[in-house]
């Protein structure tokens, strides 16, 4: 009961979040006036606010090396009629990185934590984790055995011999069917090119995540001092194979041709030959230095 004189206390007033709704309680409670409705801002809150202001939605995240640190860097995917393969991932590097001999050839399913966002930089400095299909697989099959010792008498759902199956039985064995088949795909995927139309196999994995969602920390990521844990690719480096034999057939090319116009201008031949086996030479040091770059740099 509240006397005449003392106003009753503020009531809890609904509010909702991205994803539920949650229960606000008083500002005075809260410690102030700040609005827990959507959760804790996350590390790289501001950086996805103004991705959703830039018109952006969801992205796929690369992680790559700066020097000891590793930096995330997000590709936005919701254009249509676009190809991201491994040349586009080349374009997230610096221009030597670009053009070297040791580039990007592939790329390596991660998790990551942001651990730092530098809004003069916009750089995200990251935490990066290997992704263990094993263990997931595992502990998606401990969980639909756990999920067949439930019983279920309002389950309204029933097999083609018309027995009930138990509670998302069939959402678990889609995960487990997704993550058996993902590397393949991946790898498959990224040599060849992934269009916009191919992109349901990563969300499935939800190796596509949105912006929306990533500002803000919720439940078990908001407990954690550590965050949310984010699925992304990290760039994987080796030797350009094919960009080596083009260098040196147009080393070799440029040398015969350096013969055929050295015999004609001259008329002799064994000039000819000189003249070229010197371009030969000199392209051959080029490309020594070239790959003595690549490989230190």
């Amino acid at each position: 009961m509240h006397s005449p004189n003392q106003a009753p206390s503020p009531s809890p007033q609904w509010s909702e979040g991205p994803q539920n709704a949650v229960l606000n309680a008083p500002a005075s409670a809260q410690g102030g006036s700040r609005n827990i409705g959507n959760g804790r801002p996350s590390t790289i809150h501001d950086y996805c606010l103004k991705a959703n202001r830039e018109g952006r939605t969801k992205c796929i995240w690369i992680c790559m090396k700066k020097g000891r640190r590793w930096i995330a860097k997000d590709i936005s995917v919701e254009k249509t009629g676009y190809v991201l393969g491994i040349p586009e991932l080349r374009k997230q590097c610096s221009w030597w990185k670009r053009h070297s001999l040791f580039s990007v050839v592939g790329v390596k399913e991660i998790m990551f934590r942001c651990a730092k966002y530098e809004k003069a930089t916009e750089e995200i400095f990251v935490y990066v984790k290997n992704f263990d299909y094993d263990t997931r697989i595992a502990d998606i099959q401990s969980a639909i055995e756990r999920s067949a010792s439930v019983k279920d008498v309002w389950e309204c759902g029933v097999d083609i011999m018309g027995k009930s199956h138990p509670p998302h039985f069939r959402e678990l064995n889609l995960q487990e069917e997704v993550y058996k088949w993902l590397p393949a795909m991946i790898e498959c995927y990224w040599q060849n090119g992934i269009q916009s139309d191919d992109l349901e196999f990563l969300e499935a994995g939800k190796f596509v995540t949105l912006y929306r969602v990533l500002a803000w920390d919720t439940q078990s990521d908001a407990a954690s001092p550590y965050g949310r844990v984010i699925y992304g690719f990290k760039l994987v480096e080796g030797w350009r194979t094919r960009y080596l034999l083009y260098l040196v057939m147009a080393s070799l090319f440029l040398s015969a041709c350096v013969v055929a116009i050295a015999t004609a201008v001259l008329q002799d031949f064994e000039a000819g030959l000189t003249a070229g086996s010197y371009a030969l030479a000199i392209t051959a040091v080029a490309l020594a230095v070239l790959t003595f770059l690549s490989a230190v740099i």
